[in-house]
């Protein structure tokens, strides 16, 4: 342990016994009682000084304080190092780290890419991204910021901000020579996943490949299993369905093998039954869906539910099954509420909209899969949905059918002119004044 890092300790080590003391109402010279001065300890909460194992365990039983019995248990070892004490103490480091902006040093740094790395795995997305900026502020080495774009891209996939998420993980890619293979793995998976929603699918499917060849080229078959998972899923919506089964069978069976998280197995699960669906192998797009749903039941991933309904539901299509159709649609919608994602709802919605046989029912359900789309910004859903009802309204109140084409029409367009193809070409084309650039 170097020297910085012998500081950093002995700052947590002072913020513990400063709070605990604090907590417990009693004076320094209190806590000091039989063990030292009051000067003493006052240099122990102030960071200046690593305590003596024997000093900190008298302190820590003062206190009454297990944390700090832990720390004097570690400066009693031998064999413990920085890393050993980080992993055991990141509330404290995290508090440390913000009490001590503006007075970093490159421990600090290493410290706030151990908690980034810690709080993206569980999904506490806040403090990633107030660590990358505190990263940022802090540092001009590349391979720390490099770092700090990465997950700071990363933590907006979560959050559905594609583009926000797609600016800053380019930015970690134009160094990403920085990056070890590992990382730099995981910079091509979150770039595929983020052009994918962004239904950019050259370039998803380029950066799935980069990813499955640099997991499989460090032997990390894990991330490798799920970097496949993914390539399958565009090689599916590029309508490469003869590649997407075996690719995505592939990786359902690698991610057994090696003990994937159970949710992203369930979802190569839940993207094999709608290959299976699309090839019109309807019986083997059931079973599926069914190991699914069935293992979802304890732990419900509500996204997950509601796109395997959507598969069943054009599973009993195909089958013409209409009320078994329709009960899948409202199940599609119930959990796609659940998930709160808009997408999957207009998805349901338009389901249903095509299932129902009441025309009522079918306005309503277009209206409310239009509505969703248009809150959450959803240009192609919102065309078709726009679109749908233009149709459906259009024998009994022409007008309104009328505003929806033009609706459908704008928002056609509006999904079109995100390429920057067709960005450049709309804006010099003269086009019909339905539509307003």
């Amino acid at each position: 342990m170097d020297e910085a890092e012998r500081g950093l300790v002995s700052l947590v080590i002072g913020y513990q016994i400063r709070r605990c003391r604090q907590s417990r109402h009693l004076s320094q010279a209190e806590v000091a009682q039989g063990i030292g001065s009051q000067s003493m300890i006052s240099l122990l909460e102030s960071g200046r000084q690593v305590p003596a194992p024997d000093v900190l365990r008298l302190i820590a039983e003062r206190l009454d304080d297990p944390v700090l019995l832990s720390y004097a248990g570690l400066l009693n070892s031998t064999a413990w190092t920085f890393d050993d004490f980080a992993a055991g103490n990141l509330t404290l480091l995290h508090e440390v780290l913000r009490a001590h902006r503006g007075r970093w040093q490159e421990v600090h740094v290493k410290v706030a890419l151990q908690l980034c790395e810690h709080y993206y795995t569980n999904k506490i997305f806040g403090i990633v991204d107030e660590m990358c900026g505190l990263i940022m502020s802090h540092t001009n080495r590349d391979i720390d910021r490099v770092k700090a774009c990465f997950y700071y891209g990363s933590t907006h996939l979560f959050s559905h901000q594609y583009d926000l998420a797609l600016k800053w993980l380019n930015v970690a890619l134009e160094k990403n020579d920085v990056l070890d293979d590992y990382t730099t793995g995981r910079l091509y998976y979150n770039l595929a996943y983020a052009h994918l929603e962004l239904l950019n699918d050259g370039a998803a499917i380029w950066y799935a490949k980069l990813a499955v060849d640099t997991f499989l080229r460090i032997n990390a078959y894990p991330q490798h299993a799920k970097s496949l998972g993914l390539l399958g899923v565009i090689q599916g919506q590029l309508g490469q369905l003869e590649d997407a089964r075996p690719t995505l069978e592939r990786a359902y069976e690698m991610m057994e093998r090696w003990d994937v998280d159970q949710s992203d197995l369930i979802r190569v699960a839940n993207s094999i039954a709608d290959v299976c669906q699309s090839t019109g192998d309807l019986n083997a797009a059931e079973q599926w869906c069914r190991l699914v749903i069935d293992s979802t039941q304890a732990d419900p991933d509500y996204p997950t539910l509601s796109a395997a309904h959507q598969t069943l539901c054009l599973v009993r299509m195909g089958r013409e099954e209409c009320k078994a159709a329709l009960a899948e649609a409202q199940l599609a919608i119930a959990a796609a509420e659940r998930a709160v994602d808009a997408r999957l709802l207009c998805h349901a919605y338009l389901l249903a909209t095509s299932v129902t046989r009441n025309p009522l029912e079918q306005v309503t359900a277009a209206e409310h899969a239009y509505r969703t789309a248009e809150g959450a910004g959803l240009a192609i859903e919102q065309a078709i949905s726009a679109d749908c009802l233009a149709v459906l309204l259009a024998p009994h109140d022409p007008m309104r059918a009328e505003d929806f084409r033009r609706q459908a029409l704008q928002s056609y367009r509006r999904y079109v002119s995100r390429g920057r193809t067709f960005s450049a070409v709309l804006r010099y084309l003269r086009l019909s004044d339905d539509y307003e650039s």
